[in-house]
């Protein structure tokens, strides 16, 4: 197999021409996906706002521990106290 692969290289730095062609054949993009349903996007759509969602939480969580508000008593390993202590 590595000589097959050597002679291929040896050829196509003789004539620098493609060695064989490419199976892949070039497909617009127009065809591949209907830009007009909008199911993807509306993914999308969803994720970010789970996500922004999530973040938010995480915030406020964060803020529960401000001086003068309850502790919530969220356990943690040491590790991970010291990082979200630092």
């Amino acid at each position: 197999m590595a000589e097959q692969q050597s002679q291929l290289v040896d050829e196509d730095n003789t004539d620098c021409e493609p060695v064989r062609q490419s199976p892949i054949s070039v497909v617009p993009i127009q065809t591949l996906f209907n830009f007009n349903w909008s199911h993807w996007v509306d993914m999308h759509t969803r994720s970010a706002i789970r996500s922004f969602d999530e973040e938010l939480q995480l915030y406020e969580m964060l803020n529960l521990d401000v001086e003068g508000e309850e502790d919530i008593g969220v356990d943690v390993d040491d590790d991970t106290g010291d990082l979200l202590m630092n």
